[in-house]
């Protein structure tokens, strides 16, 4: 899905020197920082492997319920160019991050989700979005926002990208037939912007705090008068399942015994942790704790971690391990990597 890809873009995207440093106050090819804006996106589109992703559209219908369908239309492309604001912002508050010595990407990509939206050094971030109908309260729902919907200068100037992630709901209506919703940020048939979009991705990190790797996550979503509350399921575990060989990998387990056999998870628990100075590390029990500022580093403990192992060369030979393997996998990407 692109906006996996994306966020496995994240790193390249943030370590180019050509990212504006202010955002554009004008779409008009005369504003420096839009200009700069497109000299940046026409960088990516000359590095082959980028360039390359920067063309993938994906279109596709997924079945949530017998009653709910939500179909996803959009473009790596478009995604990236709507996202002018947030990317420049995010990259402004790795620089500012990066001299406070917090140095784990990843940590501060969820820390800055939450963050409520602030100006650094009068770059016109917060001058974004003025005449947006619902509260925007965190980075997050700007991105919501500019995903959905084209975002608007500090002028009122809207993007050309009029929808970069096309969110449909169909929804099957008893004794009628199905019926399409287009979901918007305030504009739509459905609106995400009063529908608490905070409340619910911290739900979800929450659900993955000392959870059972065997069973799957879900975000509860309310579609307002026109369904109730519905659970998205989330495969959490098809997810886990598919990393375990690059875990263990890493692990320092023998490679050959990885490879050379499919592995299911039987068992197993996370457990987050994180740090404030380096050296003591405690347990993080909701999504609070780790967005805490003074918050340094986090890594994710599996424990009582049990595996099915099944031959590849010879499915009748398998066992089962016992379920007191631990691992500690570190959720680090060195911020001083790629902000040289």
């Amino acid at each position: 899905m692109p906006l996996k890809i994306i966020l496995g873009l994240i790193p390249s995207l943030v370590s180019f020197g050509k990212l504006p440093t202010r955002i554009p106050t004008s779409f008009a090819s005369e504003d420096s920082n839009q200009k700069q804006w497109t000299e940046f996106t026409n960088q990516l589109t000359r590095l082959s492997t980028i360039g390359n992703i920067m063309k993938i559209a994906f279109d596709e219908t997924f079945e949530v319920t017998s009653q709910v369908k939500i179909k996803i239309s959009e473009n790596v492309g478009d995604i990236i160019n709507a996202l002018a604001p947030d990317l420049i912002h995010f990259h402004n508050f790795l620089l500012s991050q990066k001299a406070e010595n917090h140095n784990n990407l990843i940590l501060l990509l969820i820390q800055y989700l939450f963050k409520k939206p602030t100006d650094i050094n009068n770059y016109g971030f917060t001058k974004i979005n003025s005449q947006v109908k619902h509260p925007i309260t965190t980075n997050l729902d700007i991105i919501i926002h500019n995903l959905l919907q084209p975002w608007q200068t500090a002028a009122s100037e809207s993007s050309k990208i009029t929808e970069p992630f096309k969110l449909v709901a169909m929804i099957k209506i008893p004794f009628w037939g199905w019926e399409t919703y287009q979901i918007k940020w305030n504009c739509g048939d459905i609106d995400l912007g009063n529908k608490n979009i905070n409340k619910i991705g911290k739900d979800l990190f929450d659900q993955l705090l000392n959870h059972d790797l065997t069973k799957d996550v879900s975000l509860k979503i309310d579609l307002g008068s026109i369904i109730p509350t519905i659970p998205v399921p989330i495969p959490l575990t098809k997810l886990v399942n598919s990393l375990i060989l690059e875990l263990l990998a890493q692990q320092g387990y023998n490679n050959d015994e990885i490879t050379n056999n499919n592995l299911t998870i039987l068992s197993g628990k996370s457990i987050f942790k994180i740090t404030k100075d380096g050296k003591n590390w405690e347990v993080a029990n909701n999504i609070d704790a780790i967005l805490n500022e003074t918050v340094k580093d986090v890594h994710l403990k599996i424990k009582n971690l049990k595996l099915k192992v099944i031959s590849k060369n010879d499915p009748t030979i398998s066992f089962e391990t016992n379920d007191n393997m631990t691992t500690t996998v570190m959720l680090d990407i060195d911020l001083n990597s790629i902000l040289k």
